[in-house]
């Protein structure tokens, strides 16, 4: 699966996530399923090294560490857990993609 960026998400910016998204994923193990909206999150042209949460430190919590943060805290209240994080800003894949990298 390679990712799918958005039309307004700009060839700078593209090689840009596309570096390091590469580093991330040599340093950060993952599942497929987080694979999937580690990459639905770039496309939106997002940082992977960033989310909509901050550590108590006050730095960005990265994505996929955002990503099991949720899935913690909904376990923990024995809820359904959504597949998109709502609350964050560009954060799924609309039908305006147009190239995979």
């Amino acid at each position: 699966m390679g990712v799918r960026f958005k039309k307004s998400v700009n060839m700078q910016t593209r090689d840009i996530l596309l570096a390091e998204l590469n580093d991330y994923e040599m340093k950060m193990p993952m599942n497929k399923l987080e694979r999937e909206e580690l990459y639905k999150w770039v496309a939106s042209g997002n940082s992977p090294y960033a989310s909509c949460y901050h550590f108590d430190s006050g730095w960005p919590m990265d994505y996929v560490s955002a990503i099991r943060f949720d899935r913690d805290i909904w376990e923990q209240q024995e809820l359904e857990i959504p597949t998109q994080h709502d609350d964050c800003p560009n954060d799924s894949i609309s039908g305006d993609d147009d190239m995979v990298f």
